[in-house]
């Protein structure tokens, strides 16, 4: 299941066409402040020959994005990360019975406004949004073209660390073992990472 992050400040990033819809607090990544954090990204199209598209649904096991859901999607085209955001907010709204103010409400004004205290409660819709019962029975087939940005943390590198280290050894390492741009710059760290 997926809790918001604890941490104040922190940040979640994550990258998909400019088109296609995408829930950041299940397909994004953790940024913490004071850390240096390095990412990759490596983007992968799948493109469907005419042979592949004859096909009917049930036999290629995906959807075009032509392929709707029909009237009841709340998006015009088929993408499986816009069928699973409509699979947790209808799951959400049902158990939490409220939609937040800033949402969509799946079915057009029949749920309340969801506040921070009783019954309608914003963490009960958020507890909802990221469990992984949203998905159940939900049918959300993958999209049978596309391109899909792998985005991978290749390191996070804590720099608030990195400077408490150095004044400590600014001034406990004798100054022959002292990384020469501490001399030049009067201690600050200009020319470090």
């Amino acid at each position: 299941m997926y809790r918001f992050p604890k941490r104040k400040n922190s940040a979640l990033v994550a990258i998909n066409e400019w088109l296609a819809s995408f829930n950041v607090h299940t397909d994004g990544h953790k940024i913490s402040p004071g850390q240096k954090t390095v990412m990759t990204v490596q983007p992968m199209s799948v493109v469907a020959t005419e042979r592949f598209r004859a096909l009917n649904i049930a036999k290629r096991g995906c959807r075009f994005p032509h392929e709707t859901l029909g009237n009841g999607s709340m998006f015009k085209t088929y993408d499986q990360r816009s069928c699973r955001f409509e699979c947790r907010l209808e799951y959400a709204a049902a158990e939490a019975g409220c939609v937040p103010w800033d949402m969509p409400d799946p079915n057009l004004g029949e749920w309340d406004i969801c506040t921070s205290v009783g019954e309608n409660n914003l963490g009960k819709f958020d507890d909802a949004m990221g469990s992984d019962a949203a998905l159940d029975n939900c049918g959300c087939l993958p999209n049978c073209e596309g391109t899909d940005y792998g985005l991978k943390v290749l390191s996070a590198f804590n720099f608030i660390k990195l400077q408490l280290c150095y004044s400590i050894c600014r001034f406990m390492c004798p100054i022959s073992n002292r990384p020469s741009s501490a001399a030049s710059t009067n201690g600050r760290m200009s020319n470090w990472p």
